[in-house]
């Protein structure tokens, strides 16, 4: 049973990650704007919660918090946003709808030592098309920068009570999806000119492990509860494909629905790497 509950969240949470919607003109550098992989009670928090634990709801900050789950129950949420952006500058305006299916988890307790889940939520969202034309003597050329995908992480939070009050976590993550990024000069008003376009595919799959730790103390009237969080800091492999020269065509988005003329650099699974940096936290309520 707990096979097919499983195995029916993983396909409902990789249809409806995917549909995430974001626009914003900074997202073109590196892998895109990072999300806040927090929930909403998190947010709440100001994105904080190291130290939030309860058996009705989930907390993939801290994998520590999760032995707080009940053994007889199945939790499982998911999170939406809605909200709007407004970019400007001094000829126009535009505004841009940013509502979001931002996570989806479960969890429960499997034994009396042991609680587990798991979560899809976007790592970072990729969504901007930028675009200007210039003067280059006498003869105009449209510029554009254009980029769209994202990256998820998938993760298996797991809980593990070692002593009274206190509880240790492990979160195995997954990072996957793919980034597009393409760069294109266009020249309108000439049909003896070529285009100068470049195109970088990115596709990220890689592990990585996050630490956590709980202890929690009665009172007289309250609980006081301290939490750590901690990733070791590493390296994300991810792979990338580069193509630029002169094509014949009006496709800004792909290099490939254009006509190549002449090919300045080809690239094929280029191995790289970003830093995902070594952090800790405290907090207390």
């Amino acid at each position: 049973m707990f096979r097919s509950i499983f195995l029916s969240l993983l396909i409902f949470e990789c249809f409806y990650s995917f549909s995430q919607n974001s626009h914003s003109p900074y997202s073109i550098f590196g892998v895109g704007d990072i999300y806040n992989s927090s929930v909403g009670r998190n947010q709440s928090f100001g994105g904080g919660g190291y130290a939030i634990r309860s058996n009705l709801y989930l907390n993939p900050l801290n994998p520590a918090s999760f032995t707080a789950l009940d053994s007889m129950s199945f939790t499982f949420e998911f999170g939406m946003s809605a909200g709007t952006n407004t970019i400007s500058n001094q000829q126009a305006s535009q505004k841009f709808d940013n509502s979001n299916l931002n996570y989806v988890g479960f969890g429960t307790r499997l034994n009396k030592h042991w609680s587990a889940g798991m979560g899809l939520m976007p790592y970072s969202r990729v969504n901007s098309r930028i675009s200007f034309t210039t003067d280059l003597n006498g003869l105009s050329a449209n510029t554009y920068y254009v980029s769209s995908g994202g990256i998820y992480k998938l993760y298996w939070a797991n809980g593990f009570n070692v002593a009274p009050g206190f509880s240790l976590g492990l979160n195995i993550a997954y990072l996957f999806g793919s980034v597009n990024k393409s760069r294109m000069v266009l020249f309108p008003t000439s049909t003896a000119s070529l285009n100068t376009q470049s195109e970088s595919d990115l596709r990220v799959g890689d592990l990585f492990l996050e630490y956590g730790a709980q202890y929690q103390k009665k009172m007289a009237d309250a609980k006081l509860t301290a939490g750590f969080v901690m990733n070791t800091g590493t390296k994300v492999s991810y792979e990338r494909d580069i193509l630029s020269g002169t094509t014949y065509g009006v496709n800004v988005n792909s290099i490939k629905d254009n006509r190549m003329v002449d090919t300045i650099e080809s690239l094929s699974i280029v191995k790289e790497n970003f830093d995902i940096q070594f952090g800790t936290g405290l907090w207390k309520y």
